[in-house]
């Protein structure tokens, strides 16, 4: 026999022990429940820093959603749309006030309005109207722009293809 397959031979022993142990030590196993909301995740930014709001209206949408998604907001979205399916989700930016942006979530039973200030991020999302009909909302607002997920997050309509 060649002197490297008789080293082979040799070590092959060593490796197959190293497995052997490896497969008797217990394997930690996490469960999560689809309903147990995702973890915090927390905004990253200073206290004291000044933030530029966005110019774009893109941006200053996927920042507001950014915004949204950490809030309280995304747990209502996602019990909502158990029960009455996917909502339209608009998200505009406002056309009077530069860092201000809208976000409206609509079912064809209930409506539910949100603002976002980019200059005062740490502020979150506040819900500033609710209704029943669709039709108590502008055209613009019906017309979706983002999704959300089964968690009740918001995506934009580019991020979800």
């Amino acid at each position: 026999m060649p002197p490297e397959a008789v080293e082979l031979v040799e070590h092959s022993g060593e490796a197959s022990d190293d497995l052997l142990e490896q497969q008797t030590q217990p394997i930690e196993v996490i469960q999560r429940s689809e309903f147990e909301p995702p973890a915090k995740v927390e905004l990253a930014f200073n206290e004291r820093a000044v933030r530029a709001v966005p110019t774009h209206a893109d941006m200053k949408g996927a920042r507001a959603i950014e915004v949204f998604n950490v809030g309280e907001h995304p747990r209502t979205v996602a019990s909502l749309a158990r029960t009455l399916g996917a909502p339209v989700v608009s998200v505009r930016p406002s056309a009077k006030e530069g860092s201000i942006v809208s976000v409206v979530i609509a079912w064809e039973l209930s409506w539910y309005g949100y603002e976002i200030d980019l200059a005062d991020e740490g502020a979150g999302a506040r819900l500033i109207d609710q209704g029943t009909e669709l039709e108590q909302l502008e055209p613009a607002d019906r017309t979706p722009n983002a999704v959300a997920d089964s968690q009740g997050m918001l995506h934009t309509a580019v991020e979800a293809q």
